[in-house]
């Protein structure tokens, strides 16, 4: 098809057209009626064809010299294909308000920014490898087709505030295209999508982004599929997603990385599985929401089983490292001890042996318990401190009730013990009361428990004193507490050290 170089190849012009030409010269907005976006039936002081868009895009004639500010129209009922593929326009070209009823085509466009507010695409945008100096601006546009953006480069923003994105579907309203298409796009600007509504899945997979990615008061919409793909994207800024954003569908933040992320809890995806943060990568968290009980949530909402995997580390690792940077250290730890709790659930589940993995439960319940999986190691002085006061009960009553004896050889064959002994009252009891007893260390059970129960100190009351096993069932359980509570004492005063030794490293 033959291309109109000059004016009169367009033959008679519409009232739009004509417009436009005594117009084109002022570098202001031309306003076509009313500049709003015309009816479906619009008349001839709207229509203008996408073939003479073009010719006054790339500059028109000595007749019709398009501005050096560029081409701006407002409320055009634009006929045809605006086909500027591979063209270099040199300066702007605004057509706000303007119905498109065939897909523009700005593939490998290059140009200075591109203005298309308020307009209506009935079959989408192509805009893939489009190079623009400053920006794209799509603010409250409406789309019923795919809006490809695929390797676009800005030296400004990709400004979408309030526009609509709605996905082909198919005859059972099942969305089967994307709604934006903007993968591996370059931005040195931001993206803003706030209060966009989309229907069909967003994707922005490999996008650079040298300012912020705003997704506030956004409504993203794939039912069973991806609502918003960031997949690898790099937000040098903040990604905002708060406000009343919705996401229903999966946002996937797959090796995502961004500077700063801000959110809000009411935003997040609702269904488990709906949220993929793998190897997610941020540098703060500057929303309210910074607690371990709400964080824990935001990560609960993963589920690494619908990719083949059992458990994802690593965005528990990334959180902890976040909050304990923000200062944030108790909640960074609360976050490592859900880690770990989950992982080595997910090793038990892959465990074939059920001995095997009944062993790894008593372990790792123990380490839980006892010292939070390490991350709380001073834990164990209070359980140190439980386990002496226990054995100071037990070992008192064992006292009282006679099931103790001298813990030297010397002692239990001397006269005065073995003279105590078949007698009514307890063997003990009788010792105690000889002139002999007299120089004899006397028993405290509260030091005999400390002395039992921690290795590294030697209060010479277990060299003196055992719990006797003769002395019927008190005594035997007496003697088999006795061995429990040394074997606590050297594991808990183990990880006591260990936690002692943490304070006065760094973090």
């Amino acid at each position: 098809m033959k291309t109109n170089r000059k004016l009169a190849d367009f033959g008679k012009l519409t009232r739009a057209e004509r417009q436009i030409v005594n117009e084109i010269d002022s570098g202001q907005l031309i306003e076509l009626g009313d500049g709003k976006l015309p009816p479906e039936n619009a008349g001839g002081d709207r229509k203008v064809s996408a073939e003479f868009i073009r010719y006054l895009a790339l500059g028109g004639c000595d007749a019709c010299k398009t501005h050096e500010k560029g081409l701006q129209i407002s409320g055009a009922l634009i006929e045809g294909v605006l086909d500027l593929e591979g063209c270099s326009l040199g300066r702007d070209l605004a057509l706000f308000n303007s119905r498109f009823f065939e897909m523009p085509e700005f593939r490998s466009t290059s140009l200075d920014s591109l203005f298309l507010d308020g307009s209506y695409l009935h079959k989408g945008l192509s805009a893939d490898r489009l190079k623009a100096k400053g920006g794209v601006f799509l603010r409250q546009i409406k789309a019923e087709g795919t809006v490809r953006m695929v390797g676009a480069k800005l030296g400004g923003n990709l400004e979408c505030h309030g526009a609509v994105f709605n996905s082909p579907s198919d005859e059972n309203g099942v969305v089967t295209r994307y709604a934006l298409f903007a993968d591996r796009l370059e931005a040195k600007g931001s993206a803003f999508l706030q209060q966009v509504k989309a229907k069909g899945e967003v994707r922005m997979v490999g996008a650079k982004l040298g300012g912020n990615l705003v997704c506030d008061g956004a409504a993203f919409s794939s039912v069973g599929g991806k609502a918003l793909n960031l997949d690898r994207i790099e937000v040098a800024g903040v990604f905002f997603l708060r406000n009343g954003a919705d996401v229903k569908g999966m946002l996937d933040l797959t090796a995502a990385t961004v500077g700063i992320l801000h959110d809000d809890p009411d935003c997040w995806p609702k269904a488990q599985g709906d949220l993929v943060l793998d190897r997610f990568r941020y540098g703060a968290i500057t929303s309210a929401c910074v607690d371990a009980k709400t964080r824990k949530t935001w990560l609960a909402l993963q589920d690494p089983a619908q990719f083949g995997e059992d458990f994802w580390p690593q965005p528990y690792e990334q959180l902890a490292k976040v909050l304990r940077e923000m200062g944030h250290r108790g909640d960074a730890r609360e976050i490592l001890i859900e880690k770990e709790k989950l992982q080595r659930a997910a090793r038990r589940k892959r465990e074939p042996s059920v001995v095997y993995t009944a062993m790894l439960w008593i372990r790792d319940q123990l380490l839980n318990f006892t010292v939070r999986y390490g991350h709380r190691p001073l834990l164990a002085f209070a359980w140190l401190m439980i386990f002496w006061s226990i054995g100071t009960v037990i070992f008192d009553y064992a006292a009282e009730n006679g099931a103790f004896k001298p813990n030297t050889s010397r002692i239990l064959i001397s006269g005065a013990w073995v003279e105590c002994a078949g007698q009514d009252r307890a063997q003990l009891e009788c010792y105690l009361e000889t002139a002999a007893a007299q120089s004899y260390p006397k028993l405290n059970v509260g030091v005999y428990s400390a002395d039992t129960l921690l290795p590294i100190v030697d209060l010479e009351m277990q060299s003196n004193w055992i719990p006797d096993e003769n002395v019927g069932g008190l005594g035997k359980a007496a003697r088999w507490y006795l061995w429990l509570h040394i074997f606590m004492g050297w594991a808990l005063s183990l990880l006591a050290v260990a936690g002692f030794s943490g304070l006065i490293k760094s973090d």
